[in-house]
């Protein structure tokens, strides 16, 4: 009879132990210095962010995967930025080309300058002569040795020298604004 209740025993020990594992009441032998804890883990987003645009050519990683720091995640198509890098050469070389052209106008303006400058002494020069010309034409007039078709000759050709002298005044001073003005260009 002894052996018929160890029997009974025994089975309900195997019976319990087998309810304890089925509902989650034994645990595997944990190694040891680690912990087994039920809980839940939280990690901060990351927003992941290329310093150019442009379009994906490439992504190394999948959603959720670690990543090391510096490593490469994605690629960027290389066709929009070498895009980008040929326009600003572009630019960048018509700049070049303007700068070297408002230098070229600026020295064409000092060359002009110096023509202006040597027209604007030759008109003064025929001025003062056609002036004291007009001058002695008018004593001679006076003294009745002149006729008047030649004291108005000389008085018209005296205008007509002033005359010259001012237009000349104006092409010195237009072509120091436009020498200005093309120092600007170069300036900016």
């Amino acid at each position: 009879m002894k052996l018929s209740v160890v029997s009974v025993g025994g089975f309900i020990g195997v019976g319990a132990g087998a309810l304890a594992v089925s509902v989650g009441l034994w645990q595997p032998r944990t190694p040891d210095g680690l912990s087994v804890v039920s809980g839940r883990i939280e990690g901060d987003p990351v927003v992941v962010a290329s310093k150019v645009a442009g379009r994906l050519a490439a992504l190394h990683v999948k959603e959720g995967e670690a990543v090391a720091v510096g490593s490469l995640v994605a690629e960027i198509g290389a066709e929009e930025i070498r895009a980008r890098a040929d326009q600003a050469a572009a630019a960048k070389a018509a700049a070049i080309n303007a700068l070297r052209a408002a230098g070229a106008e600026a020295q064409a303006a000092r060359n002009q300058l110096g023509r202006a400058r040597a027209a604007l002494a030759a008109a003064a020069a025929r001025r003062e002569k056609i002036a004291r010309d007009t001058r002695r034409a008018e004593v001679l007039f006076k003294q009745a040795v002149l006729a008047r078709v030649e004291i108005d000759e000389a008085r018209a050709a005296r205008d007509i020298a002033a005359a010259d002298v001012r237009a000349a005044e104006e092409q010195v001073a237009a072509t120091q604004r436009a020498i200005e003005s093309a120092d600007a260009q170069v300036a900016a």
